[in-house]
C-alpha cells in the first residue's frame, strides 16, 4: 500500500510539472543587459506572462524594475531566437490619445536595442478603458489596471 501510495506521489509530482518541465530545455539567458547591467532572475518560457505598470497618466516611461524587466525579456529572446514576445497596450479614456501606441513604441524600441529585430515584437492596441462604476468616475484600481502593457513570450 505504502509503495502504491508513493508511486501515485510521484506520479502527481510528474504530471505537475507540465510547461515548466520545458522550460529546462530552453537556453539561457546570460543574466546582463545590453548594457552590462545585472538583470532580475525571471525564469521564462514560451506562454510566460507579466504585467508592465505606468506611474502616472499619459505616461509612456518605465521605472528602472520594469525597465530591468524588459531587458531580462530582450535577453531571453536574443538566446531564443525562434521566439516572439507579445505585448497588449491599455490606457484609459481620460488619458492623452494614443498613449497606448506610446507605451508599445517604448517597449518596442527598448527592446530593439538590445538587438532585437522589432518584427519580433508583436503587439495589440486595445481601446481606452472605461470606468465601469455608473458613476463615470474611475476607482484607483481602475486607474491602475488601465495604466499598463501586458508581455507574454510566445513560440
Amino acid at each position: 500500500m505504502k509503495v502504491l501510495i508513493a508511486l501515485l506521489l510521484m506520479a502527481i509530482t510528474f504530471l505537475s510539472c507540465g510547461t515548466a518541465g520545458t522550460a529546462s530545455d530552453i537556453p539561457k539567458p546570460s543574466g546582463v543587459n545590453f548594457k552590462g547591467e545585472k538583470l532580475p532572475n525571471i525564469q521564462m518560457f514560451p506562454g510566460w506572462k507579466t504585467t508592465l505598470q505606468f506611474e502616472k497618466d499619459n505616461d509612456s516611461t518605465l521605472t528602472s524594475e520594469y525597465l530591468k524587466i524588459v531587458d531580462a525579456v530582450s535577453e531571453y529572446l536574443r538566446v531564443n531566437t525562434e521566439h516572439n514576445v507579445y505585448l497588449r497596450c491599455f490606457m484609459h479614456e481620460n488619458e492623452l490619445e494614443k498613449t497606448n501606441v506610446k507605451r508599445r513604441d517604448f517597449i518596442r524600441k527598448r527592446i530593439s536595442e538590445a538587438g532585437i529585430s522589432e518584427k519580433r515584437v508583436l503587439a495589440n492596441i486595445e481601446k481606452p478603458m472605461i470606468p465601469q462604476d455608473e458613476s463615470d468616475i474611475f476607482t484607483e484600481e481602475e486607474l491602475i489596471k488601465a495604466r499598463r502593457v501586458d508581455m507574454q513570450i510566445m513560440k
